[in-house]
């Protein structure tokens, strides 16, 4: 959350560190805010202007995203997470468009 404090204060470079310390908290196995840490990374770096393709986190995330939304066996709750929850729709809108561009 205090990523996403200091993106919204325009403080991009100070979100960066904050995302990617959530972020490795994830990495190691921590699952709790997972989404939404991801996206926030990934905002962060668009923000603060240190995003490239080559080094991209989101397609690995939604990928992660994705094999998340696998596991959940109701078709209809798969799409309601995938679509409905901000975080989720948020993520594969900017997997998309950042790789396509």
């Amino acid at each position: 959350m205090l990523a996403r404090v200091l993106l919204a204060r325009g403080r991009a470079a100070d979100a960066v560190r904050e995302s990617a310390a959530a972020a490795e908290l994830v990495e190691a196995g921590a699952e709790d805010g997972e989404t939404l840490i991801r996206l926030t990374l990934v905002e962060a770096l668009l923000g603060a202007g240190t995003w490239t393709r080559q080094g991209a986190p989101s397609r690995s995330r939604a990928i992660r995203l994705l094999a998340r939304a696998a596991r959940i066996r109701d078709a209809g709750y798969r799409e309601s997470f995938l679509q409905r929850v901000p975080e989720s729709a948020e993520t594969l809108r900017l997997a998309g468009a950042l790789l396509d561009s």
